[in-house]
């Protein structure tokens, strides 16, 4: 099953979170996971629980200012690039960086 596929990255994750990163960096530890797989991270590593609740009540409903199809207005041509520009930006969003539409677009332009 899926979730046998990844006890071995929880467990490589789950020391990293007894003291949280930030927002951005605890998205992209847990974003790879299953809610199953996340749920087993809450209830068999305590110290982990608050990193993982906050991730899945707070962090993984949120959505960045601009999607795919905003940085294709931008200019940014279909490709990995978008994928690569869109977990970026979601995690400069997440930290704060980021926080208009206005701010994302100068954000891409920069990042190009």
């Amino acid at each position: 099953s899926r979730l046998l596929h990844e006890l071995p990255g929880l467990r490589a994750v789950a020391g990293r979170l007894a003291h949280p990163p930030s927002p951005g960096e605890l998205d992209a530890l847990l974003h790879p996971f299953s809610t199953l797989a996340l749920a087993v991270l809450y209830y068999a590593e305590p110290a982990a629980a608050n990193a993982v609740a906050q991730y899945i009540y707070v962090l993984r409903p949120q959505r960045p200012p601009l999607n795919g199809r905003d940085l294709q207005r931008l200019g940014i041509a279909p490709g990995p690039q978008i994928g690569r520009l869109l977990a970026e930006l979601r995690r400069a969003y997440l930290d704060g960086t980021v926080t208009s539409r206005e701010e994302a677009e100068q954000w891409v332009r920069h990042a190009e």
